[in-house]
Formats: C-alpha cells, structure tokens, sequence
C-alpha cells in the first residue's frame, strides 16, 4: 500500500534510494538546500512497505511566478510498486491542481524520462530556457 509522510528534511535513508539523476540533482543542489527546503510549502516522502518511491514538493507561487511549483525526486525502488505510485501521484496532482488551478515543473532539456514521466500526468511544455523545459498543468475548466 501507498504512504505518505510529511516531513521537514529528508532522511539519510531517503537521500540514498535516490535514483540516479534524483542523486545527481542532490549534488548539484547542495549549497541551495537550507533554502529549497525554507521555501516548500510541503515535502513528502511516497513509500511503499518502508521503501522510499519518491519525494514530492510543492510551492506555492514559484520564483518561476506561474502558480504553483511541484518537485519530483524519484527512487530506485522495484518496479513491482510502479502501477499504485502512477495512480497514487495522479490522484494526489489533480487534487492541488482544483486547489492552486496551475502547476509548473522543470525538466533538464537533455532529461528523457523525466519528460515522458510529466507528459503521462498530463503536464504541456509552454516554455522553454537555457537546459530546461518547462511543463505545466491546469485545471480542466481554465
């Protein structure tokens, strides 16, 4: 089954199921995590009997300034649990989008399977800058 578990900082067990780009991007991100993690308005960790999915961020108006903004750091896990995560992350996505009405996520340009992982959940492609592509979802009735 599905968990969920609010937290303030992730644990070291988390951090070390990341995937490989999910690892990468950890790195990369390490002299900004005091802010990243002062400015969500939520960090969650998605499990599945004690293993570590995903985490998933959000923020409310993102520096980006179009609605909110969701992170996605994604664990190697076994592959048995991908079904319920799609549908678990589907639900959970259409819930803030009836909420916030929009929201925006950012894709390394050069990232194929992050980009086919927010096109399945329905994201668009409206923009694009220097490495990155950035997706959005609306709410249906705008």
């Amino acid at each position: 089954m599905i968990r969920t578990k609010r937290v303030a900082m992730l644990s070291g067990k988390v951090i070390g199921a990341f995937g490989p780009h999910a690892k990468m991007e950890w790195r990369a991100a390490k002299h900004l995590r005091r802010e990243w993690y002062a400015s969500l308005d939520g960090l969650w960790v998605i499990s599945a009997d004690k293993v570590p999915l995903c985490v998933l961020g959000l923020k409310r108006g993102s520096y980006l300034g179009l609605g909110g903004e969701v992170f996605f750091l994604l664990c190697d896990y076994p592959k048995h649990y991908t079904a319920g995560l799609i549908k678990f992350l589907r639900r959970g996505l259409r819930r803030v989008v009836r909420l916030w009405h929009r929201l925006v996520v950012r894709v390394e340009s050069d990232f194929w399977i992050g980009r086919r992982f927010v096109e399945y959940f329905g994201f668009r492609k409206f923009a694009t800058e220097p490495g990155h592509d950035l997706f959005e979802l609306r709410a249906q009735w705008q």
